[in-house]
């Protein structure tokens, strides 16, 4: 009787059809495991992003720092994170460096799961968002965007935009229904000609250094403004007066 060498080709392609079976069932199990591991991973980190920058903001308290909150969460170059470009260094203890996040712009930030996530240096929020605005989400994305318009506007025209009624917008290429009286993260962003103003959105509070050591506090019931002006490259609280200069880097806006 002569003994088999091998396997026949009906055994062959039943095992290799069990292999298949046993694949489609466990890889898509593998596969959420794996999802479900990122998504968890991407909550812890947000969570300590989070935290890292309430505590600094305690210890600004504590020690009378201004600004209260980080101005940035690292000094990393926009790109993704590496042992030579560290991100949130500022708030987390080691900082990320494996390549799972990506620095898109000084405060904007892509995470493992490719979700978008904007600092606010003012409200010290890191929340989850597309841009507020076409022009950004936060106060030096949105004012170093209306300034830009404004320049290019002069640049063209060799004056600036008009101040008044739907041409402080229009004139700089944007939609009044967009900007006018419309706050975002608690700040009411208005072109006025050579003059971008930020007032506090009902509800919000500005505090701001001013160059003068005095800190400055603005409530929508002064119904006052903060001002960019163009002719000095400068920011004021309430005139465009010398004595009135301020540190915007300084700025914090807080909730009622």
């Amino acid at each position: 009787m002569t003994a088999r060498n091998g396997f026949t080709l009906m055994e062959l392609a039943l095992v290799v059809t069990i292999i298949a079976i046993l694949a489609l069932l466990v890889i898509p199990r593998f596969l959420n495991l794996s999802d479900e591991a990122l998504k968890n991973q991407e909550v812890g980190t947000i969570a300590a992003i989070r935290d890292g920058i309430s505590l600094y903001r305690m210890e600004s308290e504590m020690e009378n720092r201004i600004p209260i909150y980080p101005p940035q969460l690292d000094t990393a170059n926009n790109e993704p994170s590496a042992p030579d470009n560290i991100l949130f260094s500022e708030v987390l203890q080691t900082g990320i460096r494996d390549g799972s996040w990506i620095k898109d712009a000084e405060n904007r930030y892509t995470s493992p799961l490719e979700h978008t996530f904007v600092y606010d240096p003012a409200s010290g929020t890191f929340l989850e968002s597309s841009a507020l605005t076409p022009l950004g989400s936060t106060v030096p994305e949105i004012s170093t965007g209306m300034i830009g318009l404004i320049q290019t506007f002069f640049d063209t025209n060799g004056n600036y935009p008009r101040s008044w009624g739907d041409y402080r917008f229009t004139d700089i290429g944007l939609n009044p229904e967009t900007w006018d009286d419309i706050g975002y993260g608690g700040v009411v962003y208005t072109p006025v000609g050579s003059r971008i103003a930020l007032e506090p959105q009902d509800g919000y509070r500005f505090t701001v250094m001013g160059l003068d050591g005095m800190e400055r506090t603005l409530t929508p019931s002064l119904n006052w403004n903060i001002w960019y002006d163009m002719l000095s490259g400068q920011w004021y609280y309430h005139t465009v007066d010398p004595s009135e200069t301020i540190d915007i880097d300084t700025l914090t806006i807080e909730q009622d």
